[in-house]
């Protein structure tokens, strides 16, 4: 089973890549939805702040793998997708600049951003249109269907970056 992580700062595509693959046949989970079930356990509204706020608390109380372990229990017991719910978007850019920040926090409990896209084995940037994006991604999974299969001269290929 091939499981993609996908990571990035806000606005950056995560949702476009993810419909790709999506239509492509793979089944879409989100460790935010971990954090939605949570607010909505305890009767509180979901915002991206209340997102960014559980999160931290339950990375405190829990350790860092807290969403990843409680979404592979959900995936397991239900092996359904979750029903997709968003919060609303940020009301203005100074509160959006605001919320990236907190995202991007060097806090061992925060989200840390720019070390898990440093973490990433592949790297797409999405600087383009999204049908630019898709012709990445669909370039990205055949070139992993090729290192997969393995390469014909027995060479060892790095992962490339689109």
């Amino acid at each position: 089973m091939t499981i993609f992580g996908i990571t990035g700062r806000n606005c950056a595509g995560k949702d476009s890549v993810a419909d790709v693959l999506e239509r492509r046949g793979y089944e879409r989970h989100s460790l935010s939805d971990a954090l939605r079930m949570e607010l909505g356990e305890r009767g509180a509204t979901i915002t991206r702040s209340a997102l960014i706020e559980i999160g931290r608390e339950l990375r405190e109380s829990e350790g860092p793998a807290v969403l990843a372990n409680r979404m592979k229990r959900l995936i397991r017991t239900h092996h359904r997708e979750l029903a997709r719910r968003r919060e609303a978007p940020a009301p203005s850019f100074e509160e959006f600049l605001a919320l990236e920040a907190r995202e991007d926090s060097s806090d061992p409990n925060g989200q840390q951003l720019a070390a898990t896209i440093a973490m990433a084995d592949r790297t797409v940037v999405n600087d383009g249109t999204p049908a630019d994006l898709e012709v990445k991604i669909v370039q990205l999974l055949r070139e992993m269907d090729a290192v997969a299969a393995g390469p014909e001269d027995g060479a060892v290929r790095p992962p490339s970056r689109s």
